[in-house]
């Protein structure tokens, strides 16, 4: 098992501890470490990293002091999978790509003691421990426990993101995969479908009067999805669920590769100011369904077009009698209105 640390040394790291805990399960989040703060061990193995365990680690007090002096304090947040990782030469940095899994507590990792088997921070941030237990909580509780771990989570609106399918028989977490290519996660979607976007949400505000200063705005100016939630999110309460439905329209190529951007924000003298923001991945497929209906059409269409051409034969023909006429025109029309339609799908015209 590898342990993966992130502390308060900038805001940028601490930001990786908020995306830890905003993202959803099995999507991955990508953590970057200079050669230099990596274990020798686990430098020279990097590769067999692919595929195992590990837990996300926030390190406290990692900052001021001279490293040797610093009184560091750890708190473990979550389980992950290495899913892909890899060594950059011309920039020293490994990279590992963390597949996301359940929030924890794991009081049984050796972080807090000097032995020798493990490399701790300020010198290592990447370590290898043996496999150790940890409990799986809800992701508001382990907020609490990161506001009382460390004051400077105070003051925002912090939130997790789903999203999950809608049918009774299917209302799992939505598929997510994994891009070996481009190393990104995203949500496999199809077209013509609701999906439900499922919300955890925190206000850490000091002061409980001033929660109406924090909000969530969700950002989307995609053509091919609908969300039907408020332009801002705002919760009275310190802890709150909300849930939203997330309609797709249908696309008009095989694919179509959407992004939804998730803001925190707060008001400083009528001004806006965002704390930090998070953007999820969509992959919207065509739906099976849909696309064997245009090609029913289509196949209709072309039928029809040769039912007109026989009709509008008979038509020019002198033997036609006057009872036949008016069936045959309504005919002709069906057969028409079913030709437009079935071109208007082969053709993929459509709004």
């Amino acid at each position: 098992m590898y342990l993966f640390f992130s502390s308060d040394s900038n805001e940028l790291y601490r930001k990786d501890i908020i995306s830890t805990l905003a993202l959803p399960e099995n999507y991955c989040i990508h953590f970057r470490y200079d050669k230099a703060f990596v274990s020798s061990d686990v430098f020279l193995n990097y590769r067999k990293a692919r595929g195992k365990d590990g837990i996300i680690v926030y390190v406290q007090g990692n900052r001021g002091e001279p490293a040797e002096d610093r009184n560091l304090k750890f708190l473990p947040i979550r389980n992950v999978l290495v899913e892909d990782c890899y060594f950059e030469e011309s920039t020293n940095l490994i990279h590992y790509f963390l597949r996301l899994g359940k929030i924890v507590d794991a009081d049984g990792i050796p972080l807090n003691n000097s032995s020798h088997d493990i490399d701790l921070p300020p010198n290592n941030f990447v370590s290898s421990v043996q496999t150790c237990g940890s409990v799986v909580i809800p992701w508001h509780l382990k907020i609490k426990k990161l506001i009382e771990f460390d004051s400077k989570f105070k003051n925002s609106l912090l939130f997790n993101i789903n999203i999950r399918n809608r049918e009774k028989w299917d209302n799992l977490q939505t598929l997510i995969d994994f891009d070996f290519a481009d190393k990104s996660s995203s949500f496999r979607m199809y077209e013509g479908k609701i999906y439900v976007l499922e919300l955890s949400i925190f206000n850490s505000a000091e002061d409980g009067q001033t929660h109406e200063n924090y909000f969530l705005d969700i950002n989307n100016k995609s053509e091919d999805i609908f969300i039907s939630n408020p332009e801002r999110i705002m919760i009275g309460a310190e802890a709150d669920n909300r849930s939203y439905k997330i309609i797709t329209k249908e696309i008009k190529s095989s694919k179509a590769l959407e992004f939804i951007k998730f803001r925190s924000l707060t008001m400083d003298s009528d001004k806006e100011i965002e704390l930090f923001s998070e953007i999820l991945q969509l992959n919207i497929r065509r739906n099976i369904s849909i696309l064997n209906k245009r090609v029913g059409f289509a196949i209709l269409g072309l039928m029809s077009t040769g039912g007109i051409a026989v009709l509008s034969s008979e038509f020019g023909k002198d033997h036609i009698s006057s009872g036949a006429f008016i069936p045959c025109l309504f005919i002709a029309l069906i057969f028409y209105l079913f030709s437009m339609k079935g071109q208007f799908y082969y053709t993929g015209n459509k709004n």
